[in-house]
This record gives C-alpha cells, structure tokens and sequence, in this order.
C-alpha cells in the first residue's frame, strides 16, 4: 500500500475510491428506500453510474501521478510515445505562466490531457508508462486483501472488459445524450459496481507490485 503522499495531491488514491463509492452507495441506497416517484430513483441509478466512474477515475489519475513520482526520470521516455502529449501546442506566454506559478510534474501534465472516461486510454497510457500490455497484467495479477482472501480478476470476473466498458459507456451516454434511455436494475447496477471494485483491487495491486521495494524498485 502507497502511504505516502505527493505534496498533498492525494491520499491513499484506493482510499479515496473506497469512500467515493460508499457515499454513491449510500446516496443510492436512501433514494432506493424512500417513497419517491420511480423518475427519480432511475435518475439515482443514473448518478450512481456517473459517481462510480468518476471515482475510478480519479483512482487513476493519482494513481499515475504517484507512479511517476516513485522515479519521474525513469519515465520520461516512456511519456514520450504518448502521442496526445507530443501533440500539445502552448505559445510561450501561456509556458511562462504556468511553470513560473509552481512546477509541474509529468504525472500531472498526462491526467491533465487524458481522459479515463473510456478503456482505450486507460490502457495507452498505463501501457506506455509500464511497458506491458496493462489490461493483461491486471486480469491476471493475484489480488491479496487484509483478511488473507485473495482473486484473480480474469477468474473471478471472466467479461470484466466487456462490463468496465458498459459502465463506461453508460456514463458517456447519461451525461452527454438527454434523451437516451436504458433499463437500470439494481442487479445490473450491483454486478457493474462488483466487476468495478475487483478491477480497481487489481490494478492497485499490479501497479505496488510494479513499483514495489522488494522488486528493486521501478522494474
């Protein structure tokens, strides 16, 4: 587990998925249980949706800027094959002013220019900043919780993808398209949250493993 922090940019950053999920968890859960018109609990699934994947999404984020600050001069030619990077245009006048106002890192510079709205960017860049192919890794990656239990997300959640990329999906079409109209049952939600949970324990542990001392440090 990273316990350290990065100049106050984030704790724990599966921490604060945790806590992220159980507020959408329980904001779910009140509507859920209260006597509301049926409108309202189906936009409550809706949010609940947009909720879950911008916690996973701020998971990511942190967790690459920790990453690159484990050893950000060992990374600095893995972040050039990101193309969206190199394509970057800033006159000098817009440098000047945000690199006189503090330093900025590259972990900062990648969540600042991507998306980990959808799969495809996830796996560009986690897979250009390690060098393997990152979804793989994380399917067959053995998780270990606190209490001994342990799984491996491609067997304990076979069409993991196929449902990261529902959710995924979902969000986009809630938040962008007013008029699109999906049936959202609480089973459909629970099995979503489930396979989202697992792939966030997993790419936690891939990513220690990664950086981990006992590897001798960035591999």
């Amino acid at each position: 587990m990273i316990a350290k922090r990065y100049d106050g940019y984030c704790d724990i950053p599966i921490d604060v998925f945790y806590e992220k999920s159980r507020r959408a968890l329980l904001l779910l859960g009140t509507i859920e249980d209260s006597n509301v018109p049926k409108e309202l609990k189906i936009e409550a699934r809706k949010n609940f949706v947009i909720n879950c994947v911008t916690a996973l999404e701020v998971f990511l984020k942190d967790m690459i800027v920790i990453l690159l600050y484990s050893n950000e001069e060992w990374f600095y030619e893995k972040v050039k094959k990101l193309q969206k990077l190199r394509d970057i245009k800033l006159n000098l006048l817009d440098a000047c002013k945000m690199f006189n106002k503090r330093k900025v890192s590259l972990g900062e510079l990648i969540v600042a220019t991507y998306s980990f709205q959808n799969i495809a960017h996830i796996e560009e860049v986690f897979s250009a900043l390690t060098g393997e192919k990152f979804l793989d890794k994380v399917g067959k990656v053995k998780v270990e919780d606190e209490e001994g239990k342990s799984f491996v997300l491609n067997e304990k959640c076979p069409d993991w993808r196929k449902k990261l990329e529902e959710l995924l999906n979902l969000r986009h079409r809630f938040v962008h398209q007013v008029s699109f109209k999906e049936r959202l049952g609480l089973k459909r939600l629970k099995n979503l949250f489930e396979c989202l949970v697992s792939f966030v324990e997993a790419t936690e542990q891939y990513l220690l493993e990664f950086i981990s001392c006992e590897n001798g440090g960035v591999k």
